[in-house]
Order: structure tokens, then C-alpha cells, then sequence
């Protein structure tokens, strides 16, 4: 009998139809995705996989995110790089998505920049996160029902509604003024990060290439084709290897992936999301004294990277891309009642006899050209050099390795909870930069060069939104918010410096 039950499950399972259901999730977004499954985006995965696999399920987008978290959901549908996480993307992205926009009435006001919505009153669609791509406003209604946003518009309910061009009602044409809080940007549909996501995502790319070149991909899209810049899209894309520190190592059966770290996962994403021209293949590496063996690579750079005159002479530097504010020293013992120390001194007066400090310093990382020459100045013999990444380097701390440690109070601020209970003791360093930027740095070549080129055109849309502000002070402490805000405002923004 079990034979029997055993050889009609597996005759079932060679019956087309009978293989394991497509959990689909999306929002209801009109035209594209809805709830009796319908749209765009729904017909799109009809031709890409068997109709009778797929269940869709229309929620809202934060649920939909939650359960695609929960391994609840096969797929979800139309989601930024960011996102997620814990996701598989696919070579080829969804559709561009229109340009985020604030509408308002100009003869009751006018809207220059994005500091203007601080005293305003703002609406949006409830479920879209667009408080993410703007600063706190006087009040934020959320509404339900896209014609009511605009009906509230006009009466004077709000001072602006939030949302895509395309859904302004012909009635309104002409009456209201826009401004743009976020550029146009790629959207995706993410895979789970398993055997069975990889599967479904490799027959996502194989057959969204013969979708274009059959047609039916211009078919489907039909008027908004031109848009999505999906007939231009090159599947085979240029090979950038990146190398840094901050990674995760995901390991699942059969797929590994290398992720970035949360906060510097998010900056990129924000600006590398447009260069179609590029697969990024990111890869580790801690001791960043060995960089100089990859000078003469075509295709190799690195990111989050200290410029420097060294560094200059043998690799080409992108516009900055991130901030961290000063590097400050570390101890778990007290080490003075001032507030600032001056390096060389701190090790200088040590007694004949007494426990030697000793300093870790990450090999290869440069600390500023300022405080590199201090560190110059102390006893190799109470230097210790470690190829690790910042929060190993913490660990290590703790666990007596060594007595000091400098990284930035950004970095032991999110990771020292997640080590230790104790007190960590911080101390500003006398004459270090009271703030340091982060670049792409890539090995000099004609193909680096075109790279570098892109990401200043894109990093340069993306500098005057607010994600790309929030993308970067997320890890400050409050405390120090206001600082972070003034060196970012005279760094990306130009706003000279208050004397």
C-alpha cells in the first residue's frame, strides 16, 4: 500500500499543474497590480511562469513586506533594492517608477526645497512610506482614497498631497505646481533567498529577454514602454568587483550572498539603482594594506573609501557619498577627565613598569591624513594591528585584545549594545578632522573611469532628496544630530559654515 501511495505521489507531482504554488504579494497599484489579478505586473508574471502556480495576494505594501519577510510569500512585487533585507533580485529590474512628487496650489504658496515642508501640512496615500523621503512636517494626514487627497488639495484641507504625476486628475491639470522629492528609480521584484528563489529568478531574467525580443514585452507595457528604459536595458552588464569591510555573509543551502551593512546598503542603493550598465559583485576584505596590489585592475574599486594623497597617486576617487563624523577614541577603562586626548601624549606618559596601552589599528585603513601622522608617532610595540572590520574590532575590545580602539562613535554606537553591557568610555582626539567623507575608489581605467563618471551624475540627483539625508544620519545619536546636520548641510548642500 505504501508503494502504491508513494509511486501516485510522485505521477501527481510529474502533472503539470501539480507543482508547488507562486505566492505572489503586491499593493493595489492601478493598472498594475489588483485584486482580482489583473494589471501589468500580474499579466507580466503570467508569461513568465504557469498560470495555474500563481496566487496572488493584494495587501497593503508594509504588510505584504512583513509577510514576504515572514517566508510567507514566494515573491513580492515592486520594491527598491532597500527594502529588503534577506531577498534574491533579479538581473533584470520590473519598471522605472515615476518621479515622487508634492503637489501644492502656488498661488497660496510655493515650494524651493525640502526644509519648506517643515511648516506645511502634508498628505499621502496610507501605506506608502513617503514620510522616509521627507523631513518632519507641522502635521501628516494619512488618507485612504487618492481623489480625496487632491479634493483636500483644493479646498485648502493641506498645504500639499504627495504622490505620482500620473495620478493627477485631469481636472486638475494646470491648476497645481509640483515639486520633485524623489527622482525616478528602478523598482524590482524579490525573490525569496533560497534554492527555490534562485530558481524562479534565473526564469525571470531568461524570460524577460525573450519577452523584449518577441514583443510582447512593448505589448504589454504599451504607452508607458518608452518609461520603463527597458528596451534600451543591457542584460549583459559590465563586471564591477567591489571590495570592502562592511559585508554580512549570508549562507544558505546551496547560495551564498554578500550583502552590505544596513545604513551603507541603503546609500548605495540609492545611487547605484540607475546604473544599469553595471553588475556590482561585492567582496570582502579587511586588511586594506593589500589594496595597492589592484591599482592596475580594470574592474575593481572600493567603497566608503578615505581619500588621501597615497591613495591618489595610484587609484581614481568618485564626489563623496557618505559622512561620519570625527573618530573618536575608545576604552573600557577611564583614561582621563578631560574630554579630549592627544594621542601621543597619552602613551608618552606611561611609567617605566606600568601596563602598556596598546592601540589597535586596522592594517591598511587610513584614519585621516591628520590623525595618520599621530599614530605615526606612537611605539610600533603598542600598536596592534588587526584586519578586521569595525565591529569585530569592538569585540576584540572587549574581550582585552587590546585597551584602545579608534572608530567612529556612529559605528560603536549601533554595534557596543549588541556586544557588551558595560561602559565604553569615548574621548575626542585633539587634531583629528572633525568629520570624514566617504568615496568610490576604483583602480584607474577607461571602464572605472565611465563608472565614476555615472555615479556623479546620479549621486548628484539624489543629494537634494531627503532619503539621501536619512540614509546618512540614521545611525547618528540623537545627540549629536545637529552636528551631523551642519557638516552634511556644508558638505552636500554648500551652506557655508556658521562662524
Amino acid at each position: 500500500m505504501k508503494l502504491i501511495t508513494a509511486l501516485l505521489f510522485f505521477m501527481l507531482a510529474s502533472v503539470p499543474g501539480y507543482a508547488e504554488q507562486i505566492s505572489i504579494g503586491a499593493d493595489e497599484w492601478q493598472g498594475y497590480t489588483h485584486n482580482d489579478g489583473s494589471g501589468i505586473y500580474f499579466e507580466l508574471l503570467k508569461k513568465i511562469y504557469p498560470d495555474d502556480r500563481l496566487n496572488f495576494k493584494v495587501d497593503s505594501f508594509n504588510r505584504a513586506l512583513k509577510k514576504f519577510e515572514q517566508n510567507k510569500l514566494d515573491i513580492i512585487i515592486g520594491v527598491y533594492k532597500e527594502d529588503l533585507a534577506r531577498a534574491l533580485f533579479p538581473n533584470w529590474y520590473l519598471d522605472t517608477e515615476y518621479p515622487i512628487m508634492a503637489f501644492y496650489n502656488p498661488k497660496l504658496l510655493t515650494i524651493n526645497h525640502l526644509n519648506d515642508f517643515k511648516q506645511l501640512t502634508t498628505s499621502w496615500l496610507r501605506g506608502y512610506a513617503f514620510n522616509r523621503y521627507l523631513p518632519p512636517s507641522k502635521n501628516t494626514y494619512l488618507i485612504d482614497d487618492i481623489k480625496l487627497g487632491f479634493k483636500m488639495l483644493a479646498n485648502q484641507r493641506i498645504d500639499t498631497f504627495i504622490d505620482y504625476s500620473y495620478n493627477l486628475p485631469d481636472q486638475y491639470q494646470g491648476q497645481l505646481s509640483s515639486f520633485e522629492v524623489l527622482p525616478s528609480r528602478r523598482i524590482y521584484i524579490a525573490f525569496q533567498r533560497n534554492r527555490h528563489g534562485k530558481k524562479l529568478a534565473l526564469q525571470f531574467d531568461q524570460k524577460m529577454a525573450q519577452l523584449r525580443t518577441s514583443g510582447e514585452l512593448e505589448k504589454l507595457f504599451s504607452d508607458d514602454y518608452q518609461r520603463t528604459g527597458l528596451a534600451d536595458f543591457n542584460p549583459d552588464k559590465n563586471e564591477i568587483i567591489i571590495y570592502t569591510d562592511e559585508v554580512n555573509v549570508l549562507k544558505e543551502p546551496n547560495i551564498e550572498q554578500l550583502i552590505l551593512e544596513p545604513s551603507l546598503n541603503r546609500i548605495l542603493n540609492l545611487t547605484l539603482d540607475s546604473l544599469d550598465n553595471y553588475h556590482f559583485t561585492y567582496k570582502v576584505m579587511h586588511d586594506f594594506s593589500k589594496i595597492y596590489q589592484y591599482k592596475q585592475k580594470e574592474n575593481v574599486c572600493f567603497i566608503d573609501m578615505i581619500k588621501t594623497r597615497q591613495r591618489q597617486a595610484h587609484f581614481a576617487f568618485s564626489q563623496p557619498f557618505s559622512l561620519y563624523l570625527g573618530l573618536h577614541l575608545y576604552s573600557k577603562i577611564p583614561l582621563s577627565d578631560k574630554e579630549t586626548i592627544h594621542l601621543p601624549q597619552l602613551f608618552a606618559k606611561q611609567e617605566p613598569g606600568e601596563k602598556q596601552l596598546r592601540l589597535a589599528k586596522i592594517s591598511g585603513r587610513s584614519y585621516g591624513e591628520r590623525l595618520d601622522q599621530q599614530l605615526n608617532l606612537i611605539d610600533p610595540a603598542q600598536r596592534y594591528p588587526t584586519p578586521v572590520d569595525a565591529k569585530t574590532a569592538l569585540k576584540q575590545l572587549n574581550n582585552g585584545r587590546f585597551e584602545l580602539l579608534i572608530e567612529y562613535p556612529s559605528e560603536v554606537d549601533f554595534y557596543w549594545p549588541q556586544i557588551s553591557k558595560e561602559k565604553i568610555y569615548s574621548y575626542a582626539i585633539k587634531g583629528a578632522d572633525s568629520y570624514l567623507l566617504g568615496h568610490m575608489m576604483c583602480a584607474k581605467s577607461a571602464k572605472t573611469a565611465q563608472l565614476i563618471n555615472d555615479f556623479n551624475l546620479s549621486l548628484k540627483k539624489r543629494i537634494p532628496t531627503q532619503a539621501f539625508y536619512q540614509m546618512q544620519s540614521q545611525g547618528v545619536a540623537k545627540s549629536n544630530q545637529s552636528e551631523f546636520t551642519r557638516y552634511f548641510n556644508q558638505v552636500f548642500l554648500n551652506t557655508p559654515q556658521a562662524q
